[in-house]
C-alpha cells in the first residue's frame, strides 16, 4: 500500500491546509521560516566547503610553484651579528634599569624595590636581565607606563603582567610586572 497515495505536491497543499486549519496562520508562517533557515544554513555549510577546497587547493598550487632554496649560512651568520650588534652590551642594562625609573615617575608610576636576575645563553652570547616589580597605582597609569617603557626602550619585553584588586570600588591596584631587557656579552 503507498504511503501517499496523492502526488508530493498535492500532499503538501492538503497537510498545509489541514496545519492552517488547526493552529491558525502563525504556524505556517513559523514553519516556513524554519524551513528557509534551514535552507540558507545549508548553503551557507556548502559555500563554506567549497571556499575551504578552493583556499587549500590554491595553497597546495604555490607552494608547488615556489621552489624552497636554502639559505646561504654566510647570510644567516651576517643577520645574526648585525642582530647581535644591535643589541646594549650587558654594562649597559644598569642605565636602561634607571630610565625605565624615570619612565615610571613620568608616568605617574611609583615602582618598588624590584627583583633582578640575568639569565644568559652561551651558545648566542645574549643575555635577559629578568626584572619583576610589584607597584600599587591605577590600572590606566600601569597601562600607561609599559606602554612608554616598551617603546622608549627597544630591547625591552614585557614577560607577564598580572592585577589584583582587593576592593572593587578602589582607584588603585595591585600590579606584578615581569620584563626582560635582552643584551649581549661584552
Amino acid at each position: 500500500m503507498d504511503r501517499f497515495p496523492l502526488k508530493p505536491l498535492a500532499w503538501l497543499s492538503w497537510q498545509a491546509l489541514d496545519a492552517w486549519r488547526r493552529w491558525g496562520a502563525a504556524s505556517i508562517l513559523g514553519t516556513a521560516c524554519l524551513a528557509a533557515a534551514a535552507t540558507l544554513a545549508w548553503q551557507a555549510e556548502l559555500c563554506q566547503r567549497e571556499t575551504s577546497a578552493e583556499t587549500q587547493a590554491m595553497a597546495a598550487l604555490q607552494t608547488r610553484s615556489t621552489p624552497v632554496t636554502p639559505e646561504q649560512p654566510d647570510a644567516a651568520v651576517h643577520r645574526l651579528r648585525a642582530f647581535s650588534a644591535a643589541l646594549p652590551l650587558r654594562a649597559v642594562a644598569l642605565g636602561e634599569v634607571g630610565h625605565l625609573f624615570d619612565i615610571a615617575k613620568a608616568s605617574g608610576v611609583q615602582l618598588e624595590q624590584g627583583e633582578y636576575r640575568w639569565v644568559g645563553d652561551a651558545n648566542s652570547g645574549m643575555y635577559r636581565y629578568q626584572m619583576t616589580f610589584p607597584i600599587k597605582a591605577e590600572p590606566l597609569k600601569t597601562q600607561r607606563f609599559v606602554i612608554a617603557a616598551l617603546a622608549t626602550i627597544p630591547t625591552l619585553a614585557l614577560r607577564s603582567i598580572a592585577f589584583h584588586r582587593d576592593n572593587p570600588t578602589s582607584k588603585a591596584s595591585e600590579a606584578r610586572i615581569d620584563f626582560d631587557l635582552i643584551t649581549r656579552a661584552e
